[in-house]
């Protein structure tokens, strides 16, 4: 007679398979595509797309691992628009001239010229910014992949 704690140890022993297969294609979609340059994207768009599919295989969805309404939005305005202006501070004082002395070069922002006097280009340019590394990332790698791991890892 098979144990309900043995039910569980297979389980999990599949899930790890399972969990070490996702890891090795994520790091083939994150290391491979952009080097072949077969996706024109950012491959955050394919592993946002894989977390997704991976949490719709186990019976999951985002807000299994975090993604749940804020409980004050004027809270989390306040603490993102001070950690903005914080991380500005710090680059502009502390880490632009320090690697400028360290290097003896000055940070070439030439790429930007483009979105200097174009408001509307400086608007696209943030509005994917903000998919791309602010939403997607954070769903994928803190929501997706430190949460649904990290739960197989500690039975």
């Amino acid at each position: 007679m098979i144990h309900l704690r043995d039910k569980i140890r297979e389980r999990l022993r599949s899930d790890q398979l399972l969990i070490a297969c996702e890891v090795l294609l994520a790091l083939v979609l994150v290391i491979v595509l952009p080097v072949l340059q077969l996706f024109p994207f950012s491959t955050i768009i394919l592993l946002s797309i894989f977390a997704a599919l991976s949490l719709a295989m186990r019976g999951l969805d985002w807000r299994d691992v975090g993604l749940r309404r804020s409980f004050s939005w004027w809270r989390t305005l306040i603490q993102a628009s001070a950690c903005a202006v914080l991380i500005l501070l710090l680059f502009g004082l502390v880490i632009q001239p320090w690697s400028e002395r360290l290097t003896e070069k000055k940070i070439d922002l030439s790429a930007f010229h483009g979105i200097r006097d174009n408001p509307m280009a400086l608007v696209g340019w943030l509005a994917r910014v903000w998919i791309l590394s602010a939403l997607l990332e954070e769903f994928v790698f803190r929501g997706y992949y430190l949460s649904v791991n990290s739960r197989f890892a500690m039975c």
